[in-house]
């Protein structure tokens, strides 16, 4: 088992001098201060490569362009289409500045003629590339948030119930990537029962799917301890949680792999949303305190509803007392 903090790599690379050259290379570079080991594996076709990516992580991915089974972009767009997430360095024998330049423009971090390659340079083309990477994944995080929160802010400000404010908010969480399963519910006052108030899901699968008994929440701890602080909870990956073995294969089943419960807090509490995604690790700090910020526009909505309704009802009253002083 390799440590958590390995920096994993694969070379897709048919040429074993090239191979071996690269490898030795990558030995003799210093590791990212995070890093405690590098750990390398070496396939010499695409098929495989892909195979590894299906089921292995890796931090990057070094790529050969001249590979027998596929060549040229070709060969990057199929990597990229199947793991988009990956920073990819492209390597090649040709130092041509057009295919260079078309590379990035498709989706490559580096593009790096395999005469030129140096200990030093692949170690800076490898550093830029997956903090290149990460950049752009915290930027499309963060749009993609944003959106998802202007969204709801548009629900909310037509919503007539709380009925409505629940249901538009789920409705919307889970017409967003990665968001599965989104679940508006309350408890008990002894945080032994959880009811819930309204729930979607994105291929309207049951709703045991996370309910794991009666009245018990996939994440129950986590969702009350959400109400309880007033701040938002994450299990970042629920394989790795305190569950049995038949919890573990149900959520395998179903691929909830990450929950994050978000309080619907202003003044008082007014319940919890609870979101699971499709895979770990979902919600960064960033993410997180957007969410908890939505948490509290959503019950503000709640509150000044309900102050609303508050205010009909007593107008009624008062016209209902008026017109019987009058009779």
């Amino acid at each position: 088992m390799s440590p958590e903090n390995a920096l994993k790599a694969l070379l897709v690379e048919d040429n074993l001098g090239d191979a071996r050259l690269i490898t030795r290379y990558l030995e003799e570079s210093s590791l990212p201060s995070e890093a405690s080991e590098l750990e390398l594996t070496h396939v010499e076709t695409l098929t495989a490569g892909l195979e590894h990516l299906e089921k292995n992580t890796y931090d990057f991915v070094l790529l050969d362009l001249g590979l027998p089974e596929s060549t040229g972009l070709e060969t990057l767009e199929r990597v990229l289409s199947h793991s988009p997430e990956l920073p990819v360095v492209v390597l090649t024998g040709l130092n041509n500045r057009e295919i260079a330049v078309e590379a990035i423009m498709r989706g490559a971090q580096d593009y790096l003629p395999k005469d030129d390659i140096d200990s030093a340079q692949l170690l800076r083309s490898l550093r830029y590339a997956i903090e290149r990477k990460k950049r752009e994944e915290k930027l499309e995080t963060l749009n993609r948030i944003n959106a998802l929160i202007r969204d709801i802010n548009k629900a909310l400000l037509t919503a007539t119930s709380r009925a409505e404010i629940e249901q538009a908010v789920c409705e919307r969480f889970i017409a967003t990537d990665p968001y599965q399963f989104a679940l508006v519910g309350e408890f008990s006052s002894d945080f032994e029962e959880f009811t819930k108030r309204y729930w979607e899901s994105v291929d309207k699968r049951d709703l045991e799917t996370v309910l794991e008994v009666k009245g018990q929440l996939l994440g129950h701890q986590l969702a009350a301890e959400a109400v309880r602080t007033r701040e938002v909870q994450v299990i970042q990956n629920i394989a790795e949680g305190e569950l049995s073995e038949e919890q573990k294969d149900e959520i395998a089943e179903h691929e909830v792999k990450t929950v994050a419960a978000i309080p619907l807090v202003f003044e008082t509490v007014h319940g919890v949303l609870v979101v699971y995604a499709d895979h770990p690790y979902a919600f960064d700090e960033q993410e997180r305190e957007v969410l908890g910020e939505l948490g509290q526009t959503i019950g503000y909505a709640i509150t000044s509803l309900e102050a609303q309704m508050e205010r009909v009802d007593l107008d009624d009253m008062f016209r209902s007392g008026d017109t019987n002083e009058v009779d």
